[in-house]
């Protein structure tokens, strides 16, 4: 077996795992419904208060599917830093560290498996909700849908890496949980999470553009919304650029602070 075929059986017994407890994720995903609905009104009232304006940047039925994109991305994220922290806090991690994988490449296996669930399950419960408020599918091309499906890997990469930093930095800080919350604040504020990035103030799209939130919320949701009025090249660019970034910075990390790890049981 290869190492790429060792990951890959990772994510497919984590994914059999899953669905063992289908019905705690279904439950969960009905959030979907709330958080969706909460968004869809909201946005469907402030269209109607001011059409002209609002659908010179986005149309109501494209800023409609959008919401719903980034709900879907954001329910589908696979975050480990809080099990890393455990690891390290707990000092688990020295003996992770002896067995014969790479620790962070498990993680990213691990944890995508349940990455795959919860999309599917966010993707089927808000669809209906959204159909109900645009009544029509957004137009779809198969090149808008390959593009947004690499697009929607790369930002959920990025955000992998954020976390995994995040939870690598608990070798220091102990409690991550502050860095954790920022992370969602600033995906909520500058990501797109709330509304796209073409609604903020010059001086927060400058800022936005700089950091790599965008590229996880933002990114792939107006791909698919709006395929044909963004640089999708540029997108595209820029995630790739982010996740090498992102890596070398966690595994600069990783090795410092694992080096300082006494294997065995120190």
């Amino acid at each position: 077996m290869t190492m790429l075929s060792a990951y890959l059986y990772v994510t497919k017994v984590e994914l059999k795992n899953q669905t063992r407890y289908a019905t705690e994720t279904i439950i969960r995903s009905s959030l979907v419904f709330m958080i969706l609905l909460i968004y869809l009104q909201l946005w469907s009232y402030i269209y109607s208060l001011d059409n002209s304006q609002m659908s010179h940047l986005l149309p109501k039925n494209n800023m409609l599917w959008y919401m719903y994109l980034v709900v879907v991305a954001e329910l589908g994220r696979f975050r480990p830093g809080k099990e890393i922290e455990t690891d390290v806090v707990t000092g688990n991690i020295a003996y992770l560290l002896n067995r014969p994988y790479a620790y962070l490449l498990y993680q990213y296996f691990k944890h995508a498996a349940g990455a795959i669930f919860r999309t599917v399950m966010a993707l089927v419960f808000g669809l209906g909700l959204v159909l109900l408020h645009t009544r029509e599918f957004i137009s779809i091309s198969g090149t808008s849908l390959l593009i947004f499906c690499i697009s929607y890997i790369f930002a959920q990469t990025i955000d992998f890496l954020i976390h995994a930093i995040i939870g690598i930095a608990a070798f220091v800080l102990e409690e991550t949980n502050i860095l954790r919350l920022l992370c969602q604040k600033l995906v909520f504020l500058i990501g797109g999470l709330f509304f796209p990035l073409d609604f903020l103030p010059t001086f927060l799209q400058n800022i936005s553009a700089v950091l790599p939130f965008r590229l996880t919320t933002y990114a792939p949701a107006i791909i698919l919304a709006n395929f044909a009025n963004v640089d999708v090249a540029n997108i595209i660019q820029s995630q790739i650029i982010w996740i090498l970034i992102l890596m070398g910075c966690l595994m600069l990390l990783y090795r410092i602070y694992s080096a300082r790890v006494t294997i065995n049981g120190g």
